[in-house]
């Protein structure tokens, strides 16, 4: 498993982190867990490492951005 970390903006409160750790794995393959804080700082486990680039596009059509 690898091990990626990014800082996404906008999380305000507990939905919005029930709410990604729901929709990330829909949208990405491979994620196995999700941590999330309210500061925004995401760790993702997947069976591979998750790019920008995905992450950008998982994130499109919603309020949260890669900061």
């Amino acid at each position: 498993m690898t091990k990626s970390n990014f800082k996404v903006s906008d999380i305000d409160c507990e939905s919005c982190i029930k709410l990604l750790k729901m929709d990330l794995p829909e949208k990405i393959s491979g994620i196995e867990k999700i941590d999330i804080d309210l500061k925004g700082n995401m760790e993702i486990t997947a069976n591979h490492e998750i790019s920008r680039q995905e992450m950008d596009s998982a994130l499109e059509g919603t309020d949260h951005k890669i900061i």
